[in-house]
């Protein structure tokens, strides 16, 4: 009986050992489930990630959920200077300039105002200097003339009536004015002082450099306190924005709307925007920035960050969705402006999804 067991066991084994055994052209990994694999796109375009993946990676997701917000109108600014805190220095006179004491300062420096900058030296020719000159030696002439008339007046004053007294006295201070004045309008240097406190946005000039008359040579700036212009297209929409944004740095700065313009240029309607704050000091003037206007028009959508929206292959706008702990799927969605950080989804989302906020990139990239 033991015999006949062992022989039908082996007749067992030889019979189904081919389908526990691989052939020649067989390969094992594709035996091997996607569940245990690494990251890899689907044939359906969804992403299959693990945890450990998701964690290297560093994805995060929060739900969503519909809301309601004030629509933005994007619009393209720059910085230029505020006459309520700005400031420049020009050239009064044709000159030559003169660097004070401690030099002349380089654009970026704090100043106060009434603090000296720089010296103007008024520039005469050579036919200008000499009739000065000669002005002054016939003023030195009239004077000598009037100190000796004046004496002579005072030996006979007992005799000499006091008003006659008083106008050589008066004479003889008139020209001595006159000759003090000439003297110092020779070689007289004009101080060149800071109108305002700031920073030095620009520094026109270097010492020895002969300048015209109202020339810039210096432009200082509040740095914390900007003037934003932006361009609108429809001047219709202005009276309808009710404030403004303006990221940096990862921050968003509020705008003060301030009263605009009413004419156009270049067929658009200027608008004016205050930055104050610490946040504003790393713009400088001319630097275009990109605005976000406020409209009273509401948008309803899901708000999410910058960061969750990515392009696919067609450039269309999409999102990706977690569907289950360790799988995502793409979304196309349409999206308008809210602020510098956050989009509105306007259609692809009903709410409630799991919507990838960090990391949306690194999802994209996986082949």
């Amino acid at each position: 009986m033991n015999r006949c067991c062992s022989l039908l066991a082996m007749l067992l084994a030889l019979l189904f050992a081919p389908l526990g055994m691989a052939g020649d052209d067989h390969d094992h990994d594709e035996d091997v489930s996607p569940l245990v694999d690494g990251p890899r796109r689907m044939a359906d375009g969804s992403v299959f990630l693990p945890k450990p993946a998701q964690r290297q990676l560093a994805l995060a997701t929060a739900p969503v959920q519909l809301t309601t917000e004030p629509q933005a109108l994007p619009l393209a600014g720059r910085v230029i200077l505020d006459p309520a805190s700005a400031g420049a220095v020009q050239a009064t006179q044709d000159g030559r300039i003169e660097a004070p004491t401690e030099g002349l300062l380089r654009a970026g420096s704090a100043v106060a105002a009434g603090q000296l900058l720089a010296w103007l030296v008024p520039l005469t020719t050579t036919l200008e200097q000499s009739q000065q000159q000669a002005q002054i030696a016939a003023l030195e002439s009239e004077l000598a003339l009037a100190r000796s008339r004046l004496q002579r007046l005072q030996q006979l004053k007992d005799t000499v009536a006091r008003k006659e007294l008083e106008a050589a006295s008066t004479d003889q201070q008139r020209l001595q004015r006159q000759l003090v004045a000439n003297r110092d309008g020779l070689a007289q240097r004009q101080p060149l002082r800071a109108p305002v406190s700031g920073v030095l946005a620009d520094v026109g000039v270097v010492a020895g450099q002969v300048v015209a008359r109202g020339q810039s040579l210096f432009t200082l700036v509040d740095p914390r306190q900007q003037l934003i212009e932006a361009l609108l297209y429809q001047p219709e929409q202005a009276t309808t924005i009710a404030g403004a944004t303006l990221s940096m740095g990862g921050q968003l700065v509020e705008l003060t709307p301030l009263p605009h313009a009413r004419q156009l240029r270049e067929q658009a309607l200027p608008l004016l925007f205050l930055a104050n704050g610490e946040a504003v000091m790393g713009l400088t003037l001319g630097q275009p920035v990109r605005v976000l206007a406020r409209t009273q028009t509401e948008v309803t959508g899901v708000a999410v960050p910058l960061a969750a929206v990515t392009r696919n292959p067609a450039n269309q706008h999409s999102l990706w969705i977690k569907t289950a702990p360790e799988q995502f799927s793409p979304r196309l969605v349409t999206t308008v402006p809210l602020d510098g950080q956050r989009l509105m989804v306007t259609s692809g989302l009903s709410g409630g999804e799991l919507v990838v906020v960090a990391g949306a990139n690194l999802i994209n990239q996986v082949r």
